[in-house]
Parts: structure tokens; C-alpha cells; sequence
């Protein structure tokens, strides 16, 4: 098997991979060949979409606390909306 390296587009000859390998390649333009088992690519995808799941589970939570926050700023300018117009109707009433 044969495999361009490189920008120069030179033949590099590779050895044959085992069964149950697979050739992953490129970089930046420029191409690299690693031999990489089924297992480890299996292990990889696993580690992905646990990280994906956990960004999932943060972002949830971030959305829980945003809505959380929401609710207490939106109590709060009701609050001093009301304490504002007591404020103002006293001042007429002077």
C-alpha cells in the first residue's frame, strides 16, 4: 500500500494494515497515515459521545439556572416597579 505525504507528492510506502485496523489520515492539508485498531476507534466514539452527553447535561443545567434567574430578576423588578409607583404617588400627594 501506498500513501502521498506530504506536500511534495512524493509515493511513501506504508506496510499493509492487520485485520481489524483501519488508516486515519489528514492534518492541516498535509497527510499522515496511523494505524489505529477497531477497538481504540471503538473507544474513541464511546469517549465522544459521553463528552457530548455531559456538555448536553451542562448546558440543562445552565438553562435551568438561567430560567431560575429569570424568575427571581423578573420578581424583583416587579418589587421595586411597585415601591417606584408607592414612591411616586406620595410625591403627587404633597
Amino acid at each position: 500500500m501506498s500513501a502521498c505525504s506530504g506536500p511534495s507528492s512524493r509515493r511513501v510506502s506504508l506496510p499493509r494494515p492487520k485485520r481489524g485496523r483501519r488508516i486515519i489520515a489528514a492534518h492541516r492539508g498535509r497527510r499522515y497515515a496511523l494505524l489505529v485498531s477497531q477497538p481504540e476507534i471503538q473507544r474513541q466514539v464511546r469517549q465522544q459521545r459521553g463528552d457530548i452527553d455531559a456538555l448536553y447535561e451542562l448546558v440543562e443545567r445552565v438553562d435551568q439556572k438561567v430560567d431560575a434567574l429569570d424568575g427571581k430578576v423578573d420578581r424583583r423588578f416587579d418589587e421595586i416597579s411597585g415601591q417606584l409607583t408607592e414612591v411616586l404617588r406620595q410625591l403627587r400627594d404633597r
